[in-house]
C-alpha cells in the first residue's frame, strides 16, 4: 500500500467517524439528589408535593415537566384518580429558581402532566440543589388498576401503593414542544424518574376514663391559712377528716378549726365542692336553724348571722334570749372562686341546714396537687345566755364534677 493511499483512507476514516457523531443526538444527563416529598402521603389525601434535585448540565432551562406514572417507564399509565384540583398558579418554596414558575395543569391533565414554564428562563449551575413545590395535589388511591399507585408484591393487605414522576428539564417553554419527547428530545436539559409512596391512614383509637377524687384532711391546732374569727388567726383546735371536736367552749372566746380539701379530677369542665348541715333536717320552727343540738330540748347553737350568700365580718353573739342567736357557728373558705371573695374574703357565712351551698370550685381538671388544696374554716363562739349543755352537729361535703 503506497503512503498516499493510505493517508487517504485514513482521512476517510476519521471523516466518517465525525460525520456519525455529529448525526448521534445530544443526550439529557441524569438529574442526581432527586426526591419528592409529599407533606400528606395518605391515599387520596390532599397535600403539597415538594421537589428536590441537582443538575448535572448547567444551562438555562425554561421548562419542567412532571410525568406521574404507574410504573418507572415513561410510556407507563398514568394514576388517573390524581387530583389537579388545589394546584396554585405559580410553584412555590423555591430554591435554586427565581419566581414566576408557571404551572399548568390542564393542557395534559388527562394523562396527569404537570407543567412548569417560564419564558425568561433560569441560569441553573452544575451539582447546586433546585427545589420547588406544587400544592394542593390529590394523591391517587392504592390500587393495582389504573386508577392509582400499584401495591407491592406480598402487600395482601393494600397498605401501601407505589407511583413514580419522571422529571425532565427543558430549554423551552412552549408546552407543545415539551409534550412530544421524541421530536424534540434535543430540548431537553436533565432528566430522572423518582418515585413515591402513598399510604393507608392508621387509626387509633383510645378512651379517657372520667377519675375524681377527694380528700378531705384534717388540720392540726396552731396552723395558719385558716380564715380569722376575730382576734383568732390559727387554728384553736386539731380537727380529724371526720370530726370537729370543739371541745369546751368558753363565753366570749371564739374556737377555730379547719379542713384541708383535696380534689383530683380529668373534667374538662372542672367541678364543685359544697356543703350542708344535716343536723336539723324536720324544718321544726323552734329549732329549724339549730347547726348543733344540746341534749336537752330546744337547746341549739344557731348558724352564723351572715346568711352564706352575704357574708358579714365575724361578729360575736349578743342576743340575750338563750338559743336564739346567742351561739354562731360560721363556715368561710380561702377558694377565691366562691363567695368568699373580694371583700368578702375574709367574712363568714351561717351553714344552712339542707341548704348545699359552695366552698370550693374550679372550671377545669385539678391535679389534687398541696397548691391546688384549699382550706374551709369553721369558728364557733356562745355567750353567757347560751345554756351548758353538749351539743352535737352534722354536716356533709359533696363533690361534683363536670365532664
Amino acid at each position: 500500500m503506497t503512503k498516499g493511499l493510505h493517508k487517504t483512507i485514513v482521512s476517510l476514516t476519521v471523516f466518517a467517524m465525525t460525520f456519525m457523531y455529529l448525526l448521534v443526538p445530544a443526550q439529557a444527563a441524569m438529574l442526581y439528589s432527586a426526591s419528592v416529598t409529599l407533606s400528606n402521603p395518605a391515599a387520596s389525601g390532599s397535600g403539597t408535593h415538594a421537589f428536590s434535585m441537582k443538575v448535572k448540565t448547567p444551562a438555562t432551562i425554561k421548562g419542567i415537566k412532571l410525568q406521574y406514572l404507574k410504573a418507572p417507564s415513561g410510556s407507563s399509565q398514568n394514576p388517573t384518580s390524581l387530583s389537579y384540583a388545589g394546584a396554585p398558579a405559580n410553584a412555590t418554596s423555591l430554591t435554586g429558581l427565581t419566581g414566576n414558575w408557571a404551572v399548568d395543569k390542564t393542557t395534559d391533565a388527562a394523562t396527569d402532566i404537570y407543567y412548569l414554564s417560564k419564558a425568561a428562563g433560569d441560569a441553573l449551575i452544575e451539582d447546586v440543589t433546585i427545589a420547588f413545590s406544587i400544592t394542593g395535589v390529590g394523591n391517587p388511591p392504592i390500587s393495582d388498576g389504573n386508577t392509582g399507585c400499584t401495591t407491592q408484591t406480598g402487600d395482601v393487605n393494600d397498605t401501601t401503593g407505589t407511583c413514580f414522576i419522571k422529571i425532565s428539564t427543558w430549554d423551552t417553554d412552549t408546552i407543545a414542544t415539551m409534550q412530544d419527547e421524541t421530536t424534540n428530545a434535543a430540548n431537553i436539559k436533565d432528566s430522572t424518574t423518582v418515585s413515591f409512596v402513598v399510604t393507608t391512614l392508621v387509626t387509633m383509637t383510645a378512651t379517657v376514663d372520667s377519675s375524681m377524687s377527694f380528700i378531705v384532711a384534717g388540720v392540726a391546732a396552731g396552723q395558719a391559712g385558716a380564715n380569722d374569727a376575730g382576734l383568732v388567726t390559727s387554728t384553736t383546735d386539731p380537727s380529724t377528716y371526720s370530726t370537729l371536736p370543739f371541745g369546751n367552749l368558753t363565753v366570749g372566746t371564739p374556737q377555730l378549726m379547719a379542713h384541708k380539701l383535696y380534689v383530683k379530677t380529668n373534667a374538662q369542665n372542672g367541678y364543685t365542692v359544697k356543703l350542708r348541715s344535716t343536723t336539723d333536717d324536720t324544718g321544726a320552727a323552734a329549732d329549724a336553724n339549730g347547726i348543733l343540738k344540746g341534749q336537752y330540748a330546744g337547746n341549739n347553737i344557731d348558724g352564723f348571722s351572715s346568711a352564706f350568700g352575704a357574708p358579714g365580718v365575724w361578729a360575736s353573739p349578743t342576743n340575750e334570749e338563750a338559743n336564739v342567736n346567742s351561739g354562731f357557728l360560721g363556715v368561710n373558705s380561702n377558694d377565691t372562686g366562691t363567695i368568699f371573695n373580694g371583700d368578702a374574703a375574709l367574712k363568714w357565712a351561717a351553714m344552712e341546714n339542707d341548704t348545699w351551698n359552695t366552698v370550693m370550685t374550679k372550671g377545669g381538671p385539678d391535679l389534687g396537687a398541696e397548691a391546688d388544696a384549699h382550706i374551709v374554716s369553721y369558728a364557733i363562739e356562745v355567750n353567757v345566755y347560751q345554756p351548758a349543755d353538749t351539743y352535737t352537729g352534722t354536716f356533709q361535703y359533696q363533690a361534683t364534677p363536670t365532664y
